[in-house]
């Protein structure tokens, strides 16, 4: 007696309105009674096993593809950056990584220039207007900058931020 083919069941469960299972096979056999399995590995009907392999020779050819396109895309940028291939442009990047941002202890200076208010922010947004900054006339808009700036002086000289600022501030002061 001969043993039975084992079929692969492609089947997902259908949609709500028809979980019927399909009259036919994924190799395309009408279904009588046929032995089935979702685990590729036990599968042994012939025209099964040939589908099956049609199907992972397309996905490694998608694959290749792909794979052949995301090598083109960069080796354009590393042309466009100046370099003769991925190799160098890779190379100078492990030699020169990106800065990665340090974030300062929360210190009561830095407490008080993120925790002003908007409204405190006016005369400070007036002088910096002087000074050539494009500020729009809003409590909100105003309040950015002023702290922005603020904050910029105090992450190149913590010690003597405020200092720094009234001198900048002082400097663009029209002269009496």
């Amino acid at each position: 007696m001969s043993k039975r083919a084992i079929h692969y069941d492609d089947w997902d469960g259908g949609i709500e309105a028809d979980q019927d299972h399909p009259e036919t096979l994924f190799c395309g056999t009408d279904i009588g009674d046929p032995e089935m399995s979702p685990n590729k590995d036990r599968v042994t009907c012939k025209r099964c096993l040939k589908i099956l392999a049609a199907a992972k020779a397309d996905r490694a050819l998608e694959d290749q593809k792909y794979k052949a396109d995301l090598y083109d895309e960069v080796w354009q940028k590393a042309r466009d950056m100046g370099f003769s291939n991925v190799t160098m442009a890779l190379s100078n990047l492990a030699e020169h990584p990106a800065p990665v941002a340090v974030v300062p202890e929360l210190t009561t200076e830095l407490r008080w220039i993120l925790g002003q208010m908007c409204f405190q922010h006016i005369h400070t947004a007036q002088a910096l207007r002087l000074m050539g900054h494009q500020i729009a006339r809003k409590a909100e808009d105003e309040q950015a900058v002023t702290i922005y700036w603020m904050l910029s002086h105090y992450l190149k000289d913590p010690a003597n931020w405020r200092r720094n600022a009234s001198a900048e501030l002082k400097e663009s002061a029209p002269a009496e």
